[in-house]
């Protein structure tokens, strides 16, 4: 995770790392953070135990009225189910390894993409948040999160204003959910 952070902040994006036990005080500083107009843009990554308490923290966030813009997940340990208002949640997991596929939860209306990296030999649960080929996908994801403005109107998920951005499609067997987009850490883009 301390990789990908400073791959982000060479690219001018301020990010903050801490160990996944400190999840709800994170939650309440970006929530802070949110509404004082200080980060418009909430962007959260995990790795292991660190991807289940991304999913505890997106939720919280949504408790507190404030949005994330992306949220991925690593390989999670536990079977969680995502909820709040989370634009986009990405779980990058091997399904023949820990990790385990995210489930939307009560109130979750943005997309869900849960891909399965089995087929890339060289990934383990150990070894994923360090791999160059993931760390690109993540990166990727959230510079595409990044440049396409602030998070979405929930309603705009929801069909009405004459438009619908959630379906619900698969790729190829690897994603199994959502659609897709060009051990214990987070970051949160400012």
């Amino acid at each position: 995770m301390d990789q990908i952070a400073t791959r982000l902040q060479h690219q001018g994006v301020e990010t903050t790392v801490a160990n996944y036990i400190s999840w709800p005080t994170l939650a309440e500083e970006a929530a802070a953070e949110y509404k004082s107009g200080h980060a418009r843009t909430i962007i959260l990554v995990g790795h292991s135990s660190g991807a289940t308490a991304v999913t505890s923290m997106a939720t919280r966030l949504g408790e507190l009225g404030v949005p994330v813009k992306l949220a991925i997940g690593l390989d999670p340990t536990s079977h969680v189910a995502v909820s709040g208002h989370v634009d986009r949640y990405i779980n990058y997991y091997i399904a023949n390894g820990f990790g385990d596929p995210v489930e939307k939860g009560l109130g979750f209306s943005g997309v869900l993409q849960n891909v399965d990296l089995e087929h890339m030999s060289d990934v383990s649960h150990f070894n994923i948040e360090k791999n160059g080929a993931v760390q690109g996908m993540v990166i990727r994801d959230i510079q595409a999160a990044l440049s396409s403005g602030p998070p979405r109107d929930t309603a705009a998920c929801n069909g009405s204003g004459g438009h619908r951005t959630c379906a619900t499609s698969t790729k190829n067997g690897l994603v199994t959910e959502g659609s897709a987009w060009p051990e214990s850490k987070y970051n949160w883009p400012r």
